[in-house]
């Protein structure tokens, strides 16, 4: 399955990614400019960059996505 994940980066990303790929998933998931994309217990995992609030990011992560899973923040700029 794969599975769209925005906040992939952050800590209960992290945590829900390394869970279900334990399950043989795979992922699409939003990262922004300096994120720390290590850390990982899976290589499958497309990072399309992208964050909260943007329409084009939204499109390419859910696009042929099996499941999304929403722990992504809109921090304010």
């Amino acid at each position: 399955m794969l599975v769209g994940v925005t906040g992939g980066t952050g800590f209960i990303g992290r945590y829900i990614i390394n869970q279900l790929a334990a399950q043989g998933h795979r992922f699409r998931a939003w990262h922004r400019d300096g994120s720390d994309l290590g850390g990982f217990d899976t290589d499958d995992i497309e990072w399309i960059e992208g964050e909260v609030n943007d329409p084009a990011a939204t499109k390419a992560l859910v696009t042929g996505a099996d499941a999304v899973v929403h722990c992504g923040v809109a921090w304010p700029k």
